[in-house]
Formats: structure tokens, sequence, C-alpha cells
């Protein structure tokens, strides 16, 4: 068993993306992180993988600062032994991660040896669904129409994705930053309002893999909750982007939230795996 470091994005790809497209959906994050990293310095992010006695690739791990580091166990023959030797690594390079991201079990099993190695502890964890659908159902009876984003939209869609980031207890960027985003959604055609004579909902197609669509920034402001747009439009999406040739749409639910893991239950998606966020801190300090 070896660590492996990569200095460049393409390495990174051409030693992992075989197995990494075993689990496609699950690693839609690193494979789109990977896939942009690709011809730009990436000397500040931590690209490594566990290749086992056998030369198979055991751990893949990719690090984006300030974000956790994503990893994941391809199977379970390095066990512990392959999550220590990774963790042993990152605190001996002195390599600070700001947490990790992972199919829940792993999550919980790096962070126990990455703690053990470093002042780190705990000081947050997130579990998440992992929701994939490859044949959408309609929902009945709810009025509007699917559209793209365009300009004229910018008055209210900036502060929508605010507000969606607040509600999420993601961090809140610059509202100018907000702005930026959006229009480069306008260009690339990724975002989505569904209009009943108004604009009352929005979703966005925020990342694509080789055989899939991820769907994000689900959002109803509070005097349009309760009708069923964000239904229609999350399933209203997720066709147009099976019938443009995708195999599947995944997106992430809170597990704590059963109202939004029913909802999406019903237009055909299903739990592909649990994942589990969590977040470091140093011993002694207090919880962000």
């Amino acid at each position: 068993m070896k660590l492996r470091r990569y200095d460049g994005a393409q390495a990174f790809i051409d030693g992992t993306f075989n197995v990494l497209l075993e689990r496609e959906a699950q690693n839609n994050l690193m494979i789109a992180n990977a896939q942009r990293g690709i011809g730009k310095d990436i000397s500040g992010w931590f690209a490594a993988s566990v290749d086992g006695e056998d030369g198979g690739v055991l751990l893949s791990a990719l690090a984006m600062p300030p974000y956790p580091m994503l990893l994941y166990e391809t199977r379970s023959t390095g066990g512990d032994e392959a999550i220590r030797m990774l963790a042993k690594e990152i605190a001996g390079i002195g390599y600070s991660i700001a947490g990790v991201l992972a199919q829940v079990e792993t999550s919980k099993r790096f962070a126990a040896e990455y703690c053990a190695f470093t002042d780190q502890t705990v000081s947050s964890a997130v579990s998440m669904n992992e929701m994939i659908c490859t044949e959408a159902v309609a929902p009945h009876g709810v009025p509007g129409i699917l559209r793209l984003l365009t300009v004229d939209d910018l008055f209210f869609a900036p502060f929508w994705e605010t507000e969606f980031s607040r509600e999420c207890g993601i961090n809140v960027r610059e509202l100018a930053g907000r702005f930026g985003a959006a229009r480069r959604r306008v260009r690339e055609a990724t975002q989505f309002i569904w209009e009943d004579q108004i604009p009352v909902s929005m979703a966005i197609n925020g990342r694509k893999t080789p055989s899939g669509a991820v769907l994000n920034g689900v959002y109803t402001p509070p005097p349009y909750r309760r009708r069923g747009y964000a239904t229609a439009c999350v399933s209203s999406l997720t066709q147009r982007l099976l019938g443009e040739g995708k195999q599947f749409c995944c997106l992430f639910a809170d597990a704590a939230n059963p109202v939004s893991n029913g909802v999406y239950n019903r237009i055909g998606y299903r739990n592909d795996c649990v994942l589990s966020e969590i977040h470091f801190k140093q011993i002694g300090s207090p919880n962000p």
C-alpha cells in the first residue's frame, strides 16, 4: 500500500477517474472540481490517492481550500489502514483542511484518524442524502412553466440566492459576487425559473459529469411556498436534462429534513448514498 500525490488536476484524473466513475453520482463534485482544475495552478490544493499492492486505487482525496476535502473509498480492502495513511500524510506535511465530505462511515473514520494526528477536533457534522433520478414524474395541477434565467431577472435572482444560502446555513457571499454568478449562469444557460405569471421558484443545473447533471439552488420565496412550485420546477428541469441525453440527475437533500426528501421521492429521486460533511476546529477554540 502506498500514497501517491498529484501535482496537477490532469494527473489526478488520469490516476483516479476510472474508479470515480464507478460511483459517478456520488463523486460528482470531485469529478467536476478535478476537471475544473485542468490547466490551472493547483499548488494550493491537495490531490492524492492511496493505492493497494495490486496498483488499484483504494482512496481518492481532493481538497480545494477553503472547502472540505472530498474523499472516496473505492472498496473496503484498504480499510482503516488506508485512511490512517492518508490522515498521517496530511498531518505530516502540515496541510490544513477545513473538514471532510464523504460517505458517512468513511467520513467518520477519516475524522477520527485526522484528529488523532493533529490538534484538531470535530466542530460540526451534517448528513446529506445524495439522491438520483433516471425518470422524473411530473406533478399534477401546478400552474406555470419552466424557463431559463435572463438578464431581466437579475433584479431578484441574486437576492433569492442570498436568502437560500442563509436558510441553508451556507456562508453568504457578497452580493456583487451573486450578481456575477447569475450573469455567468445566464450566459451558460444553467439557471432556471418556474413562472406562474410571475417568477415563483428557481433551480440551478450546478454541475455536469460525463453521464449526469447535478441540481442545486432550489429555492422558493416564503410567500409562494406550499403550492408545489419547487416540485414542478425540479421535476421539469430533471425531465429537460434527461431529455437532452443525461443518463441521470442527482441532488443533495438534508437527511434530517423528511419534507424535502419526500418531495424529491415523489418526483422520482431515490437515495443513492448518505454523505457526511464534518468540519474541524483547533482544540480549545469555540465553534464558528
